[in-house]
C-alpha cells in the first residue's frame, strides 16, 4: 500500500540546522523541504506545540525573507508531529564558522539587514513576535543572497503576556526589557536581536557575549549591555518596567560614574568603527540597539532610513518588486486563518 506522507526522507537524511532539522523532498514533486520534528513530551502530545508553531511559521506565508510553511506531517501511529518547511539552506552561524568568523564587508551586512528587516517587519506586521532572532535561526539561500528567518519554537503573540519571572530565548541576544523579566515586551524586542545580529556579521563576534556563565546569569548580561551602551538614567531604567536587578542598576551606574571620570557614555563605536560601518550604517545600528524601547527603531523605520534608500542597487530593487508581489498575493490572509488552515493540516478538527 502506498505510503500516505508525501514528504519522504531523503537516502541521507542531511542535518539543516542545530535543532535536529531533516533535510526532506516532496514525494510528489521532488522538491527538497526541511522538516522539523517535535516529540511527544512525557504524559501527553506534542500537537499543541506544533499547532502554535506551524501557526506563527505559516503567518508569514509568501514573504521572501520568512521560510515558508508547507505542512503538517504525523508519524504513522504515533503522537509525533512533524513542521513541513521549503528547505532553504545552511544557518548564517554555519556560513560565518565556515569562514572562521572572519567578519563581512558593509555592504554584504546592508543586503543581509534589508532582508532580515523586511521579514520582522511582516512578522510583526501579523503580531508575531519571534523572541529567538540569532544567526542559528536564520538560513541562507544557496547562492548566498538570500537570507530567511526561520525556527518559531519560542514565538508569541503580540498580545500574549510572559508570566512573572520567565522569559524565552538566546540569553546573548535578549532585549534588556526581556532580560529584567517586563511581561509587556513586544515586537522591538526581535529588532533588538537583529542589532546585535548585525554586529556580529560586522566583527564576527556577538556585541554582548558573557565569558563565565552560572546562576547569575540574567545580571551579568544585563551588566555586559550597559557596560556597551551605558547604565540608562533612572528613567531609561524605569521605561524598561524592571521586575528585577532595581537595586543593582544603582550600584551598576554609579561605578560606572567612578570608572570613567563622571561619564556613562555609549562604547558601541568602539565595537564597531568608522573603518567598519559608515555613519548612516551606525545610525540603524544604534537605533536598533537602544535600551529603551520606546525610542529603539521598529523594522519598519529602520528600513527607511538612508543606509538602505540612498543604497538601492538595480539587482535589490528587482528583489523588493518581486517581494511586493509574493506578499500581495497573501497579505490579505489573516493570522486566524492561518490557524485555521494548521489545525485541519493536524486533523485536530476530526
Amino acid at each position: 500500500m502506498a505510503n500516505p506522507n508525501p514528504t519522504q526522507m531523503t537516502s541521507v537524511a542531511t542535518r539543516v540546522a542545530p535543532l535536529g532539522d531533516l533535510r526532506a523532498r516532496h514525494r510528489a514533486t521532488g522538491q527538497a523541504v526541511a522538516v522539523k520534528s517535535l516529540h511527544r513530551r512525557s504524559g501527553g502530545s506534542c500537537a499543541a506545540d506544533v499547532l502554535s508553531e506551524a501557526c506563527f511559521t505559516a503567518a508569514g506565508r509568501g514573504h521572501p525573507s520568512l521560510v515558508a510553511f508547507r505542512t503538517v506531517a504525523r508519524a504513522p501511529g504515533t503522537t509525533d508531529y512533524s513542521i513541513v518547511m521549503d528547505y532553504v539552506g545552511p544557518s548564517l552561524r554555519a556560513v560565518m564558522a565556515d569562514r572562521g568568523g572572519r567578519p563581512f564587508p558593509e555592504a554584504v551586512a546592508r543586503r543581509v539587514m534589508r532582508q532580515l528587516l523586511a521579514g520582522a517587519e511582516e512578522m510583526h506586521r501579523h503580531g508575531v513576535v519571534h523572541r529567538d532572532i540569532k544567526p542559528d535561526n536564520i538560513l541562507v539561500g544557496d547562492g548566498g543572497g538570500a537570507v530567511k528567518i526561520c525556527n518559531y519554537g519560542v514565538a508569541k503573540s503580540v498580545a500574549e503576556k510572559d508570566p512573572p519571572q520567565a522569559f524565552a530565548g538566546t540569553m546573548e541576544y535578549m532585549a534588556p526589557e526581556v532580560l529584567v523579566k517586563n511581561a509587556d515586551h513586544d515586537t522591538l524586542a526581535d529588532v533588538w536581536s537583529l542589532g546585535c545580529v548585525m554586529v556580529e556579521i560586522l566583527t564576527g563576534k556577538p556585541p554582548f557575549a558573557v565569558a563565565v556563565k552560572d546562576e547569575d546569569d540574567e545580571a551579568k548580561q544585563v551588566f555586559k549591555i550597559f557596560d556597551v551602551l551605558g547604565v540608562p538614567c533612572k528613567r531609561a531604567w524605569q521605561a524598561l518596567k524592571p521586575q528585577v536587578h532595581d537595586d543593582k542598576v544603582q550600584v551598576w551606574r554609579a561605578r560606572q560614574l567612578r570608572d570613567r571620570h563622571g561619564s556613562s557614555r555609549n562604547r558601541l563605536r568602539e565595537l564597531v568603527s568608522e573603518e567598519i560601518l559608515s555613519g548612516d550604517g551606525f545610525h540603524v545600528l544604534k537605533g536598533l540597539l537602544t535600551c529603551d524601547p520606546e525610542k529603539r527603531l521598529t523594522a519598519a523605520a529602520a528600513l527607511q532610513c538612508p543606509w538602505f534608500t540612498d543604497n538601492v542597487d538595480d539587482a535589490v530593487a528587482s528583489e523588493r518588486t518581486t517581494a511586493v508581489t509574493m506578499i500581495a498575493a497573501v497579505a490579505s490572509k489573516p493570522w486566524s486563518l492561518a490557524t485555521s488552515f494548521v489545525r485541519r493540516a493536524l486533523g485536530l478538527l476530526q
